[in-house]
């Protein structure tokens, strides 16, 4: 329903459609909106605003002395009009408030996305390690970067761990949180070499609505496109046929 701004920087030429992400139900509902679908109106109050109007609206009063005869159907007519007027009130009341709702929730839940995004600027996410018994992770995390020639050392990883149910034969994604986020870009901007290292692929530490949104984006794009749909700083990154770097915010984008 809200259509949120979107920031973009030019930079480089590409040849792709402009990107428009499909509304996500599941995601701009997180706190319970009623829908239109749901919405009904007590019969109760049908039969109080008859009785309402009968009694005490001259207009309604004065329309139905003047009929020449005293036709159900005429008089049904008459208070039939001016019920659905009074509902249609109500209704476009209640719209409104729905719509604020949805307003402020989509506000709230961006809100709720910067402070879980910024908790997890220095985190790195590593997949495809194996988890030995007694083998600790931030060693094994040095090994693999040194290995593909990146300069990085114990001390600069605070802690490390796997996240996750375990299940037979799969293995945990790892989180480990550096001490420095220099150290953490540097080390970020240095991982192409870990793909010469078998299994090991390292992520940005999304939030989960920021995960739903680079998933959502690429599942629109084709083939060799969805390399210029990625994450920076935490922030789903489009790369448009415009020139222009566009951040996606949200499903509305």
């Amino acid at each position: 329903m809200y259509k949120m701004p979107v920031s973009s920087q030019k930079e480089g030429v590409t040849n792709r459609k402009t990107f428009r992400m499909r509304p996500d139900q599941s995601m701009k509902e997180t706190v319970a909106v009623p829908k239109q679908s749901d919405l009904h109106i007590d019969k109760s109050l049908i039969r109080d605003d008859i009785t309402d109007l009968l009694q005490n609206d001259a207009e309604i009063k004065q329309q139905i002395q003047s009929l020449k005869s005293n036709s159900i159907d005429d008089i049904t007519n008459i208070v039939y009009d001016a019920v659905i007027k009074r509902i249609n009130k109500r209704l476009i009341s209640i719209e409104q408030r729905i719509d604020q709702l949805e307003y402020q929730n989509y506000y709230l839940e961006q809100s709720v996305n910067k402070r879980q995004r910024h908790s997890r600027q220095f985190n790195l996410r590593f997949i495809g390690f194996k988890e030995q018994e007694g083998g600790k992770m931030t060693n094994r995390i040095v090994e693999c970067a040194q290995k593909a020639g990146i300069n990085l050392q114990t001390e600069d990883i605070e802690l490390s761990h796997p996240i996750g149910a375990r299940k037979e034969g799969v293995s945990r994604p790892v989180i480990a949180r550096f001490l420095s986020r220099v150290k953490l870009r540097s080390f970020l901007s240095q991982r192409k070499k870990v793909k010469d290292l078998p299994g090991i692929t390292i992520y940005e530490d999304l939030t989960k609505m920021d995960k739903q949104l680079l998933d959502e984006l690429r599942s629109q794009l084709d083939g060799n496109d969805k390399k210029y749909a990625f994450t920076r700083n935490g922030r789903v990154i489009y790369k448009n046929e415009h020139q222009q770097f566009m951040v996606i915010n949200s499903p509305y984008d």
